[in-house]
């Protein structure tokens, strides 16, 4: 996920949502009359969640850190990717705060490699599942379908787990759909830009499901980009729009769960 930082000083976080663009194309005020996604939780496996910072207050989970250092429960991120893939889910919003498209659900963090071997994605999927997501998010993918994760993303489909996976970049070598996004299944995310045409970085190609913001879209920066407790970062790439369409699918579990009980 490419990433641009945003000046020293963040701004004021009214200036902040009306930076998200994106919550306006999708007219998310609206859907928030109905539902926030409460009672979903959507599990995150990327390089972390910075679970302390101010718009992530009583939204993350004790999750697990599956990286060879497998110390922080996947609370910290000193990558500067996960926690604005989890913002741009759940962030809570309110004055003061930057709004996730599902504000209602909680994060599950699974830390996993990023971009180093060992691929342990498809160990991430199956411990989400067996800890109580129903989305999944994967911002993140690898060239080539593996029986390892093929196998994970069956395990989740089995289990009613709904998975969300970026479809990689152009602009950053990527020539064809990664995996897990290919892996049939699974919701494929490609990039659109602001005027809701394809977003240029985005890879193409027949596996992809859907396509959600993914140009300029602003969302958390952990402390370690930032140098503070709650930043604020604008990133372009198929890893923001990912998390997007989770949000989205964590708000269809929300409601579809709410209209069942009735």
């Amino acid at each position: 996920m490419a990433t641009v930082a945003l000046p020293a000083v963040p701004a004021a976080a009214e200036d902040v949502q009306a930076l998200q663009w994106h919550l306006s194309a999708l007219d998310i005020a609206a859907v928030h009359k109905i539902t926030t996604g409460q009672g979903v939780v959507v599990a995150v496996l990327d390089s972390g969640v910075q679970a302390d910072h101010p718009d992530l207050a009583g939204q993350v989970l004790d999750g697990t850190d599956l990286t060879p250092e497998n110390r922080t429960h996947g609370r910290n991120d000193e990558q500067n990717h996960g926690t604005g893939v989890a913002g741009l889910i759940a962030a809570r919003g309110g004055a003061g705060h930057a709004l996730g498209v599902a504000p209602g659900v909680k994060i599950l963090p699974v830390q996993v490699n990023i971009g180093l071997p060992p691929n342990n994605v498809p160990e991430g999927i199956r411990w989400a599942v067996d800890h109580g997501a129903k989305v999944i998010n994967i911002s993140s993918g690898v060239p080539d379908v593996t029986p390892e994760q093929t196998g994970a993303v069956a395990y989740a489909l089995a289990h009613d787990v709904v998975v969300v996976a970026a479809v990689g970049n152009t602009t950053e070598g990527d020539s064809g759909v990664l995996s897990p996004a290919a892996i049939p299944g699974v919701l494929a995310v490609a990039g659109t830009d602001r005027s809701g045409a394809g977003w240029s970085g985005s890879v193409q190609g027949p596996s992809v499901i859907i396509a959600a913001p993914a140009a300029d879209v602003e969302t958390l920066a952990s402390h370690f980009a930032s140098g503070r407790p709650g930043g604020y970062i604008k990133v372009s790439g198929t890893s923001a729009a990912a998390p997007i369409v989770a949000g989205a699918a964590a708000l269809v579990r929300a409601r579809s769960s709410t209209s069942s009980r009735r």
